[in-house]
């Protein structure tokens, strides 16, 4: 084995959210695409919510296209 190895990582470079020191992002944003138009933000909060997940959905809408584009705030990305 080589013993001269030294790894490029640092201690504080390593994330674990075991650690107390780690914190969970601050922001966490997912999307979700191919929206139908029909669809409201509150039924794809609702979604999330029946899986134990708080969440803000906001719909973008796109007129000209066939499909709205959602983007979800995630409460609390320790769970994540």
């Amino acid at each position: 084995m080589n013993s001269s190895f030294q790894s490029n990582f640092s201690a504080t470079s390593q994330l674990s959210l075991k650690s107390v020191e780690d914190k969970a992002p601050i922001q966490l944003l997912g999307y979700v695409y191919d929206i139908p138009h029909e669809m409201k933000s509150a039924e794809i909060q609702q979604l999330f919510t029946e899986q134990h997940i708080d969440c803000i959905a906001q719909i973008k809408r796109e007129p000209k296209k066939p499909y709205d584009l959602a983007i979800v705030k995630f409460q609390n990305a320790a769970h994540v």
